[in-house]
């Protein structure tokens, strides 16, 4: 019965070790790809970027190792949340939010990022409406700023998520934006 029993389990660490060995020798062959998709996610570099520098991260002693390693199991972890879809696993889709949803700070980068845009809308629409080749006059230009400025001062996440819901309550929204930037921004 010992001689049973040494035998099993003789089989029994040969397949564990066979196993570690198989585990380890996947890692390694992975580990080049797995740092370019954390590289490409992380830095939003482009492939060949990622994968040059992932090579030269790897050829740094101790640190650049350790930091090959460590990006390893990260690219692996983003495989993994990415469903093993390369695409997904570099560019995630996003996910969505309300308006209701976003913290004051969240809202607050909400109506930064869209300072420009609502800015170069204006400006499109004073340009369309000069016929001068897609040029505007710095009074117009002036008073797209402002009105933006206005508009961002005025928003909250209620009327974002009425304008969403109601082209009336934007028209209301933005009457209330052209009244308050007459007053404040005058004949720019």
């Amino acid at each position: 019965m010992k001689k049973v029993l040494d035998i099993l389990s003789s089989m029994l660490l040969g397949t564990l070790g066979i196993g570690a060995w198989l585990a380890v020798v996947i890692i390694m062959v992975l580990s080049l790809p797995l740092n370019v998709i954390a590289l490409m996610r992380l830095e939003g570099w482009s492939w060949w970027v990622a994968l040059l520098s992932a090579v030269l991260l790897g050829a740094i002693p101790i640190f650049g190792q350790l930091g090959y390693v460590v990006l390893t199991f990260l690219g692996a972890y983003y495989f993994y949340v990415g469903n093993f879809d390369w695409r997904e696993a570099v560019s995630p889709t996003p996910g969505t939010i309300t308006y209701q949803q976003m913290t004051p700070k969240q809202f607050a980068q909400f109506k930064e990022a869209s300072r420009e845009t609502i800015a170069k809308t204006c400006k499109q629409a004073a340009a369309s409406e000069n016929n001068m080749g897609g040029k505007i006059l710095p009074a117009q230009a002036s008073l797209c700023d402002c009105v933006t400025k206005v508009a961002l001062e005025k928003l909250t996440p209620d009327d974002a998520t009425a304008m969403e819901k109601s082209s009336s309550a934007m028209r209301e929204f933005f009457a209330g934006v052209a009244a308050e930037a007459k007053s404040r921004c005058g004949n720019r």
